[in-house]
C-alpha cells in the first residue's frame, strides 16, 4: 500500500500530501515492478488523489545529450503516455 507522507512547506505548504510508491517498485517502469498496472489505475482514476501532485523515479536512459540542453528522457516519455492512458480508464 502506498504511504501518505507531509511534504515540505517548501513543496506547497503543510497541507499538501504525496504518494510515494518507491518502497515497493523502487524505479521500475510503469506496470514493470512488482506492482503492475492496477494500483496505478485505480489511483490515477480516484477523485480523492486527483489534486496530487505526481513524482515518478523511474529507470533513465542512459543516452547523453550536449550538456545544458533540456530533453526529454524517452523512458519519461514512455512511463507518461502509460499514466495518461490508465488515467481514463477507471
Amino acid at each position: 500500500m502506498p504511504r501518505e507522507q507531509r511534504s515540505s512547506p517548501k513543496f506547497g505548504g503543510p497541507h499538501r500530501w504525496l504518494l510515494n510508491l518507491l518502497r515497493v517498485d523502487r524505479h521500475e517502469h510503469i506496470g514493470d515492478g512488482c506492482l503492475g498496472l492496477e494500483p496505478f489505475r485505480r489511483l490515477l482514476n480516484d477523485p480523492r488523489f486527483a489534486s496530487l501532485p505526481i513524482l515518478i523515479e523511474t529507470e533513465k536512459s542512459t543516452r547523453s545529450e550536449k550538456a545544458g540542453a533540456i530533453v526529454a528522457d524517452p523512458f519519461d516519455v514512455k512511463n507518461l503516455a502509460m499514466l495518461k492512458r490508465l488515467r481514463g480508464a477507471g
